[in-house]
């Protein structure tokens, strides 16, 4: 008969910190009145306020995923020649900044 393995030491701190991480995440939004919320929203320009943390990082994972895929499409058409290095450039800027941000503010 195989014994069944416990998780090691690292894995179990691994889960009591993102336990804390929720519970401080739920602690927050709890305590936020609906108008600074509002008011949260429109200085950063959020579109959505996530409830979860899985919410959170499904959409940015998803944004970042809608931004990669706008910057290949511009770099094939520049490929096929259908957009000049001008063009590619001046609209390739906005999505890598963007992109860029989005990746700063996960990390």
């Amino acid at each position: 008969m195989m014994k069944a393995k416990l998780p090691n030491n690292s894995f179990m701190r691994f889960i009591k910190h993102q336990l804390l991480l929720i519970t401080q995440w739920v602690n927050f939004y709890s305590k936020v009145s609906p108008p600074l919320l509002e008011q949260i929203k429109r200085e950063v320009h959020m579109e959505l306020v996530e409830t979860t943390i899985s919410e959170h990082i499904y959409n940015q994972g998803k944004a970042e995923g809608i931004l990669e895929g706008q910057l290949a499409t511009l770099e094939i058409l520049y490929q096929q020649g259908i957009l000049s290095a001008e063009q590619m450039n001046s609209m390739s800027a906005p999505l890598r900044q963007k992109l860029n941000e989005l990746v700063r503010a996960r990390d």
